[in-house]
């Protein structure tokens, strides 16, 4: 049985000899080692603002077109910018060459540790504040300080057991829901940062 990587790596020859090879990838592959060409890809992670070079090093374009290339950890095999900011605060995953991937906040140059565990980052705001859901029985909207390494679960509106949290603002503000899995009812709103919850709409 063969792989994709090895069914590619099996044609990549006949490739290579077939003529001239153009090679548009999202990292360094043996193709754009044989490639006569290579434009720079995206990777799925990608999107206006953020870089991944052909060595997987991730990396910011700032406003003024500068690029700023995130240093790699020790031992570091590829890094993406998983979030970023409006700023070019970043959520960076950095994998090592066992796959072992770690996960910080690239702050204006300083590293900052991102130690929540069993979540999903959804947003990240210019004050290194970040909003997600764990995925915890119950689920539970999170808010994540950076710079103060601290982690606030935002309760449901009672009687509501589970809280999602979407996007934070400027204010350090998460937009989410306040729910139930059977759908009789769904508050949608903001947790303000006295962490109450101010409903907008309700619906189920």
């Amino acid at each position: 049985y063969l792989t994709p990587i090895d069914e590619v790596m099996r044609g990549l020859d006949d490739v290579v000899h077939a003529g001239k090879v153009i090679a548009i990838p999202g990292c360094k592959t043996p193709l754009t080692e044989a490639a006569d060409l290579v434009i720079p890809g995206l990777t799925f992670a990608e999107k206006d603002g953020i870089v991944v070079n052909f060595e997987g090093q991730a990396g910011i374009v700032r406003v003024d077109g500068t690029l700023e290339l995130i240093p790699p950890l020790p031992g570091e095999m590829s890094s993406c910018v998983v979030k970023v900011s409006d700023s070019g605060i970043a959520l960076v995953a950095s994998t090592d060459p066992d796959f072992v991937t770690s996960v910080y906040v690239f702050d204006r140059g300083r590293r900052r540790p991102f130690p929540v565990l069993n979540v999903v980052v959804n947003d990240i705001n210019d004050h290194a504040e970040l909003a997600g859901i764990q995925f915890d029985d119950p689920n539970r909207a999170y808010r994540f300080d950076a710079r103060r390494q601290t982690t606030t679960f935002l309760e449901p509106v009672a009687p509501d057991p589970q809280s999602w949290g979407f996007a934070i603002n400027r204010q350090g503000e998460v937009l989410g829901t306040s729910f139930d899995f059977d759908g009789t009812v769904q508050r949608i709103g903001k947790w303000n940062k006295k962490n109450q919850f101010e409903t907008s709409i309700i619906g189920g």
